[in-house]
């Protein structure tokens, strides 16, 4: 395709240092956000924990109660 500079929609830093490797200039890396809940906060925590992911979860406080399926 002839790229030499590259916008990544990622949270893993492996893919940029992967990307990179290929000799591709990573200049902007978009975080894909999703706000944790009762259905995704441990899958986000693994992510976060054991595989390095940056997500901007990682500092909030999460009410770990059954979720009920109620919306508020």
């Amino acid at each position: 395709l002839g790229l030499t500079t590259i916008r990544v929609l990622t949270n893993n830093p492996k893919k940029i240092s992967g990307i990179a490797g290929f000799g591709l200039e990573v200049v902007e890396q978009v975080p894909i956000e999703v706000p944790p809940n009762a259905e995704n906060r441990t899958y986000l925590d693994s992510k976060r924990d054991k595989l390095g992911h940056k997500l901007h979860h990682q500092d909030l406080r999460f009410d770990r109660e059954p979720f009920d399926g109620a919306e508020a």
